[in-house]
């Protein structure tokens, strides 16, 4: 997984098309049976199957976009390096002898 080297807000366009994104998909996220529900990309017609909780978990990115938050994901088990974990939290590290 890549690591992040620029975290930026979303732009004025990405947060309005993230909330009409996000209001459809949480609504539709409702109404699923199907822990592997199956998307379609309307572009190309190609149709992909996906976890439940990775779609919900695009509803998570989409709401955070809409509200113009930057984001980043993180697997729970990476390890990172104290300077790393300090870009992550958007701080620096003072380093002293």
């Amino acid at each position: 997984m890549e690591t992040f080297k620029n975290i930026n807000k979303p732009s004025k366009e990405e947060q309005k098309i993230a909330i009409e994104s996000y209001d459809a998909l949480a609504s539709v996220i409702k109404e699923l049976k199907s822990s592997n529900p199956e998307i379609e990309i309307e572009e190309t017609q190609e149709r992909i199957k996906i976890p439940l909780s990775a779609l919900k978990l695009l509803g998570d990115i989409l709401e955070a976009m809409s509200k113009g938050k930057p984001f980043s994901l993180v697997p729970i088990a990476t390890e990172v390096t104290t300077q790393k974990a300090a870009e992550i939290n958007g701080c620096t590290i003072d380093h002293k002898d």
